[in-house]
């Protein structure tokens, strides 16, 4: 290797070092903080999906409530119906 070489890759690992600096004044991770952490993302995408299931049944029970508004039937009657074969499907 040439001295520029050998400069460019120690230059190269300069952010590696310093990077290393600032995690080594950081607390250590012990296995309860990380099923913590696990536990936390866990929580937050299962209530993510929760959500977003929710609005699509919220969605889905407007479009029937315009369709059975737009047909002239009983509304109350055909929003039950649909949303008792939509928990069903």
């Amino acid at each position: 290797m040439q001295v520029t070489e050998l400069q460019f890759l120690l230059n190269s690992m300069s952010w590696y070092r310093s990077l290393a600096e600032i995690f080594q004044g950081l607390p250590k991770l012990t296995v309860r903080t990380l099923v913590g952490i696990i536990i936390a993302v866990t929580g937050n995408v299962l209530i993510s999906l929760a959500l977003n299931l929710q609005k699509l049944a919220h969605r889905r029970v407007e479009e029937a409530k315009n369709e059975s508004i737009n047909h002239g039937e009983d509304s109350s009657l055909s929003l039950t119906i649909q949303a008792f074969s939509f928990m069903h499907r």
